[in-house]
């Protein structure tokens, strides 16, 4: 298993979708009722009758850029899922813009990618469930230091060639190919260009997400960011540095350095997927 996670170590729950008891986030199986919390496991056939379908390379960066403290947060993690003498690569990518400021945004995007880090399998209903957990971690939280506290979310779970795709705010995602965006996240934001969201996990108790599947293709990129990259830069520009760069790492730093050339103000984070060959 691979994972990449921007966090901190507080102590965090999961709810069991089958009993909806609280069980500690480092548990494996439900206290009350034993059913298995997050992760598929494996089944039991032999490593030599598994081969691997899934081809994607995937890099990410997050840069405080001109602010004080970095309110951003990003999860890059990938397992093995085993069915039929067959396994699949299962990614799951998130990007977190916390809001509240100092303390309280790093703590809400932190939160938000911590929660759903536990719910990498197949079934989006897990993913789901567990972005709506946060949202609820986020908003009592919020409660208790009767401050402002909240979060964008973007995450997409990835199974070879099967792109889904969750959201509430403003942090982007594009499904780039052959040098052109072909789509983008529509920005919960009041009017296009605008910073006032509508719509982010802590703003109410309860959150209808936003949702899509994409289908990626060889050579695609899925690039996933905070708007402080996406404020800042051009379509043409995101296609053009992509292209002509050397390595997924290489375009995610120069994406951002980019960004900060280009005038933004934000924390600025990235991660990029890329489907087969460069």
């Amino acid at each position: 298993m691979r994972e990449v996670i921007i966090t901190d170590n507080s102590a965090e729950t999961i709810i069991c979708v089958n009993c909806n008891k609280t069980n500690s986030i480092v548990k494996e199986h439900c206290k009350s009722c034993g059913c298995f919390l997050w992760e598929e496991q494996p089944q039991n056939e032999t490593k030599n009758e598994i081969q691997s379908t899934c081809s994607w390379e995937i890099q990410g960066a997050s840069f405080i850029g001109r602010r004080q403290n970095n309110e951003d947060a990003y999860l890059i993690k990938s397992t093995e899922s085993y069915h039929d003498n067959k396994s699949e690569t299962i990614h799951l990518l998130a990007v977190a813009d916390g809001m509240g400021g100092l303390k309280n945004g790093e703590e809400a995007s932190r939160t938000a990618v911590t929660t759903i880090s536990r719910s990498i399998t197949k079934d989006t209903f897990f993913l789901k469930t567990s972005i709506k957990a946060a949202n609820t971690k986020i908003y009592i939280e919020g409660l208790k230091k009767s401050m402002e506290m909240g979060t964008t979310i973007m995450a997409a779970l990835i199974t070879n060639e099967e792109i889904h795709v969750f959201w509430a705010g403003d942090s982007p995602l594009y499904h780039i190919r052959e040098n052109e965006i072909i789509f983008r996240t529509e920005d919960h934001t009041d009017k296009p260009g605008s910073n006032l969201l509508t719509k982010s996990l802590g703003a109410e108790e309860f959150i209808e997400l936003s949702e899509t599947k994409l289908q990626a293709k060889p050579g695609d990129f899925i690039l996933l960011c905070s708007d402080g990259l996406s404020g800042f830069m051009k379509d043409r520009e995101i296609c053009e540095i992509i292209s002509a760069s050397n390595s997924l790492q290489d375009a995610c730093n120069s994406m951002m350095r980019n960004a900060l050339e280009n005038g933004s103000n934000d924390n600025i984070t990235a991660i990029l997927a890329g489907y087969g060959s460069r």
